[in-house]
């Protein structure tokens, strides 16, 4: 079993480079794909194992209205300072996204099966998510 782990830290060393967007495209084989957006001292730990897991460039399979809209599955993204994501994908077909806005903001989850979608906005400070999906076909889509 191999498990790729990312684990990243994107920060600025000038304020000239702290208005630039620090964008990563990240493709693993076979076919997980995630775009990730982070702003200075942001930081991401990402664990994805499986088979079509992110989602990016992909419609969600089924959310409520509102959650289709918030953010596009694979895709990452924290603006601000102070924000962590923290998540680990084990399993196959689980589309998921994460953007938070603000500072002080922390989302960490395990999604463990196949056919879950999870889906969390944040915007303001000091917000804090942590979610657990073990199983199959489970969806979540939290907007703070």
């Amino acid at each position: 079993l191999f498990v790729p782990v990312i684990v990243f830290s994107l920060g600025a060393v000038t304020a000239a480079k702290a208005e630039q967007d620090n964008v990563l495209y990240i493709t693993s084989s076979p076919t997980n794909t995630i775009e990730i957006l982070a702003e200075p001292q942001s930081q991401i730990s990402l664990t994805v194992s499986g088979k079509h897991n992110g989602g990016f460039k992909q419609d969600w399979p089924t959310l409520p209205n509102f959650a289709s809209t918030l953010a596009q599955p694979g895709f990452l993204a924290q603006t601000g300072t102070g924000n962590q994501i923290g998540i680990t994908v084990l399993g196959n077909n689980n589309p998921f996204a994460v953007t938070q806005n603000g500072s002080d903001s922390e989302a960490t989850g395990l999604v463990l099966g196949t056919g879950n979608l999870a889906l969390i906005q944040q915007t303001g400070n000091q917000n804090t998510v942590m979610f657990r999906q073990l199983g199959s076909d489970n969806s979540l889509a939290i907007s703070q």
